[in-house]
């Protein structure tokens, strides 16, 4: 892997460092729940990894919320999120075992620290009424199922522990950078 990034305004008489604080990985998960969409006792807790997510109300809508588009099942979701949300690939299989991709969309807070991604999901309403929160899109399932299992089958994990910084200088000998832990 190679990185590459142009610093401003660094010391010229003083030591400066690079730190990592973590990094996110893609893992498989397999984590599930299954439930009755027309009969759940909403919201269905999701928790996996250190993400804590609450399935809102299932319900049929137009793709993107265009009348012109096809229908789809959506799920408004709030939550914390440890890790990483965006390329994150859940299925959903029906009662008969059919499978449909899930799609996350939507607004969602960014508040990353040292122990986590820091992503929360919360609903977000407006004086006209519109809601901008986060959902899940289970695409082409234009139906309330009888039976629905929901899962996440890979998600970008956070590790936080990487406690290291890199010591950024010249060295007149041959320009190489020292690695020292923290």
């Amino acid at each position: 892997m190679h990185w590459s990034y142009t610093f401003s305004q660094l010391p010229v008489d003083k030591p400066y460092y690079l730190v990592i604080d973590g990094y996110l990985v893609k893992e498989r998960d397999g984590h599930q729940v299954t439930f009755d969409p027309a009969h759940a006792d909403y919201p269905i807790h999701f928790d996996s990894m250190g993400d804590y997510l609450e399935l809102g109300a299932y319900r049929i809508n137009h793709e993107g919320d265009d009348p012109a588009r096809p229908l789809e099942g959506t799920f408004p979701v709030t939550g914390t999120v440890r890790n990483g949300l965006g390329d994150d690939e859940y299925i959903a299989v029906d009662e008969q075992g059919r499978r449909y991709k899930v799609n996350g969309r939507g607004a969602y807070t960014l508040m990353p620290d040292s122990h986590s991604a820091g992503i929360v999901l919360s609903e977000v309403a407006y004086e006209d009424d519109s809601d901008m929160g986060y959902e899940l899109r289970v695409q082409e399932l234009d139906r309330v199922p009888e039976q629905l299992t929901f899962i996440r089958a890979k998600t970008m994990r956070w590790y936080g522990n990487t406690d290291a910084k890199i010591k950024i200088q010249e060295l007149k000998s041959k320009g190489e950078n020292r690695l020292e832990k923290k």
